[in-house]
């Protein structure tokens, strides 16, 4: 058994080190990294996080950008966001693994866990300054609190203080809230022995969470409603739900399968409080993807991680099955040929996946585009771009943007996604118009919009679009304007 936990950790720190590599060589963040890295800068400016952006309140759950500023205090702001994803990755391993050992009992399933996760393509879609990545870390360090809970009073301070944390962190904190409610449902339909103490603490983290829920988005639900439920976000978005098929390359194929058998063999014949919890927060981040409470790419990777998790019960089934048989003496070398098989799909898959990754981010060439507005324009020109591209031009040019994609306290949402779409699709009259109308005077055209919209024809229009920059990605400035009859 040793050899194969040997292995297992061999297999965990090349996969860090794979991760570590393609966050630090990476010249790009996530659309999302550029706007923590604005909040960030702020901080460090004036203590406080950017509240106003282009005339409109912006909503914040700062402790993560509070986190990125004070790091950066020894590096610059890109590389405290990228190493703090790394370390962030590696504590999320870590975790999956001592979750999995509490729950199994068995140390080798934890580390055959943890090995699933660090092979989630999911990961790499939540790179470089996703603030998920400190949210599941939290919701780990819960879970894993939970699983050991006793009356003492530090379990209850210590549970109380991390969902604190959560609650300033990311609007995860609602899922969670949803799934303890869960969670106790299934306690007391199954009559599972349980403390009352985790009935008071969940009572009071509900409470806690709907008074911070109405006095932190009060604007927003005034604004629109149940709609801020989904973060106001346009419905061309929200429309947007990856198939089954994606789901599962995101988080591997072995741990999907392995994690939704265990949900559905053990949720009622074993009583495991940890189960109910695990399958309550599935159920959770289900629909709260299905309503765009949280994106896809979040629901995807936390419902990888607690996939993974579940999948330690079939590991340990599996090497207790072998001590079993005949091959019992062989059950190191056939341990190893399963992780193997494993591994080997979750590489192939990740190999492909990293492409996909690289091809969604702005590249260098469109970096030096938007510096270069930054330092040739006037910074109070709204530059056109698509959506999410805008954080990064706000973050490095300093300029305005048509739309990015804080939608929470956006006016009209539909409307101004609707338009931003039309713009690069369009002919030059109704492009001038749109651009007219939302005060655009720059038109960014990244390498991304290349991939997806062909050039317009009325770009060749040089006495309505001047060519001010090209270095294969292109600058525009419009000179035109379209005078109503």
């Amino acid at each position: 058994m040793k050899w194969v936990q040997a292995f297992m950790l061999v297999v965990i720190l090349g996969e860090i080190a794979s991760f570590s590599v393609f966050t630090l060589q990476s010249g790009s963040l996530l659309d999302e990294g550029y706007f923590h890295m604005r909040q960030a800068e702020n901080i460090l400016k004036n203590g406080v996080p950017l509240s106003h952006n282009q005339g409109r309140e912006l909503i914040v759950l700062p402790f993560y950008d509070y986190l990125i500023a004070a790091l950066s205090l020894f590096t610059g702001l890109m590389l405290a966001i990228k190493i703090l994803s790394i370390f962030l990755m590696f504590a999320i391993l870590l975790l999956v693994f001592l979750v999995s050992r509490k729950i199994t009992g068995n140390q080798t399933a934890g580390l055959s866990s943890a090995s699933l996760a660090g092979l989630m393509s999911a990961f790499y879609f939540n790179f470089a300054g996703a603030s998920i990545l400190l949210a599941i870390f939290i919701l780990l360090i819960f879970i894993f609190m939970l699983a050991k809970y006793s009356t003492q009073k530090k379990f209850t301070f210590i549970l109380l203080a991390l969902f604190l944390i959560l609650m300033f962190t990311h609007v995860l904190y609602l899922a969670l809230v949803s799934s303890l409610l869960v969670y106790l449902f299934f306690l007391k339909m199954e009559d599972v022995k349980h403390e009352q103490g985790e009935i008071e603490i969940v009572v009071c983290i509900v409470f806690i969470a709907a008074w911070f829920s109405i006095v932190f988005f009060r604007d927003s639900l005034f604004l629109h409603g149940a709609q801020a439920l989904s973060g106001n976000l346009p419905s061309g978005l929200r429309s947007q739900l990856p198939s089954i098929i994606q789901v599962i390359i995101q988080i591997g194929v072995v741990a999907f399968f392995f994690g939704i058998y265990a949900a559905y063999n053990y949720l009622f014949m074993k009583k495991n409080k940890i189960i109910y919890l695990c399958v309550s927060l599935l159920l959770v981040f289900f629909f709260s993807v299905l309503f765009s409470s949280i994106s896809p790419r979040e629901g995807i990777f936390a419902s990888g991680i607690i996939l993974c998790i579940l999948s330690s019960f079939v590991w340990r089934d599996f090497f207790v099955f072998i001590e079993k048989t005949h091959a019992s003496k062989f059950k190191q070398l056939i341990q190893i040929v399963i992780i193997l098989i494993a591994i080997v799909m979750g590489v192939l898959i990740l190999m492909h996946e990293q492409k996909v990754v690289e091809d969604s981010l702005l590249s260098k060439t469109d970096l030096e585009a938007i510096k270069w507005i930054g330092n040739n324009t006037g910074k109070d020109k709204i530059v056109f771009s698509l959506y999410d591209e805008g954080n990064a031009i706000e973050a490095i040019a300093s300029h305005p943007v048509f739309l990015d994609s804080s939608f929470l306290l956006t006016k009209n949402s539909d409307e101004v996604f609707n338009d931003s779409q039309k713009v690069l699709s369009t002919y030059e009259t109704e492009a001038v118009r749109l651009l007219n109308k939302h005060g655009a005077k720059i038109l960014f055209y990244s390498q991304r919009a290349r991939s997806i919209y062909p050039k317009p024809e009325y770009l060749n229009d040089d006495s309505c679009f001047e060519l001010l920059f090209d270095n294969g990605v292109s600058v525009y400035q419009l000179k035109c304007e379209v005078v109503q009859g």
